[in-house]
């Protein structure tokens, strides 16, 4: 270890897994708000959220081969999953930034805005989401993370558990009640 940082790396194997997001056990949400450079860890961060919003200027990548080295900080595991295998392939071995829009157009990013309107965008997917049920917004990221890879039969097993739960819930309840209602519901998270 050169420094601190180096030592607490050393010492905690899991940190760097934590500071990437390299768990599936992470249940809230996470909107990513992007402008300049997303490359290497700055793209791996992206590839762990949930939505995503770069600026129109953006250019992301993951760079690493280029310089001998492997994005392992959750870009190989992630990125093969996320768009189709050739464009994945190609940002990996090739190692060259793509611009924000080739990043829309595979469906790497949700939307694609000019600078200023970056974070506004990302709040705004925020404020939605903060909106719903918050037990099935949870479980919905839950069984999407647990589920993806896996024969549809235990896709589909893993979806009815996360719906006998949350179905089961005031919320649940509440929800179809309040668009009966014509009102907007009041989720208490039980």
């Amino acid at each position: 270890p050169e420094d601190d940082w180096d030592e607490r790396l050393r010492t905690d194997p899991g940190l760097l897994d934590r500071a990437l997001l390299r768990t599936t056990s992470f249940p809230v949400p996470v909107v990513a708000a992007a402008r300049g450079y997303a490359v290497a860890g700055g793209m791996e961060l992206l590839l762990a959220s949930d939505l995503r919003v770069v600026a129109d200027d953006s250019q992301l990548g993951l760079t690493e081969v280029s310089r001998g080295i492997l994005p392992a900080g959750g870009g190989l595991s992630r990125l093969g999953r996320q768009v189709p295998w050739a464009r994945a392939a190609e940002i990996v071995l090739v190692g060259d930034r793509i611009p924000a829009s080739e990043a829309l157009a595979i469906g790497l990013v949700n939307r694609v805005v000019p600078s200023a309107e970056v974070l506004p965008t990302a709040e705004a997917f925020a404020r939605r989401m903060a909106e719903n049920g918050p037990l099935a917004l949870r479980a919905a990221k839950e069984v999407m993370v647990t589920s993806n890879g896996r024969p549809l039969d235990e896709a589909f097993a893993i979806e009815s558990r996360a719906a006998g739960v949350v179905m089961r819930s005031d919320d649940a309840r509440e929800g179809p009640l309040a668009f009966m209602e014509k009102r907007k519901p009041t989720f208490t998270g039980r």
